[in-house]
């Protein structure tokens, strides 16, 4: 069982149940988090609390979560995970001298931000390719 399953247990309705009640709200709600058995109070920021429903929505849509620094170096596997792209793909791209790396000994490292970047411009691209071809299908009258 991950941590955030932990942290819910199983309470999963009652946490979606926050979630939409929260979505019904004009702007994001500052979160008061209270541990059991501690008397004090954590007043997240607008920032933290959208954060952290951000997480909780993400979890209960059954998403893959993983939290990194945006300096942390990842492994030729990691970036692959995160791009949705197999490791050989990485290696096509580093050999292209199209993403960032830093090399040491025989492993490949990559700077997550670099990656974040990398992905934002290829969906970007991805979008205009597709706007390209509906532009071209319309004008061509196949029926899209």
């Amino acid at each position: 069982m991950d941590i955030l399953s932990h942290v819910i247990g199983q309470d999963k309705k009652g946490t979606a149940d926050l979630l939409a009640q929260v979505k019904e709200v004009e702007s994001t709600p500052t979160l008061e988090v209270k541990l059991s058995g501690a008397d004090d109070v954590l007043k997240l920021s607008e920032e933290g609390s959208a954060f952290l429903l951000d997480v909780l929505s993400l979890f209960l849509q059954g998403k893959k979560l993983a939290v990194f620094s945006s300096e942390e170096k990842l492994t030729t596997q990691q970036a692959a995970d995160l791009l949705d792209v197999y490791p050989t793909h990485i290696n096509e791209l580093i050999k292209e001298e199209r993403l960032p790396y830093e090399k040491i000994a025989d492993n490949y490292y990559f700077v997550l931000e670099d990656l974040v970047t990398y992905k934002q411009r290829m969906e970007e691209e991805r979008e205009q390719h597709m706007q390209f071809l509906a532009t071209q299908a319309q004008e061509l009258n196949l029926g899209y």
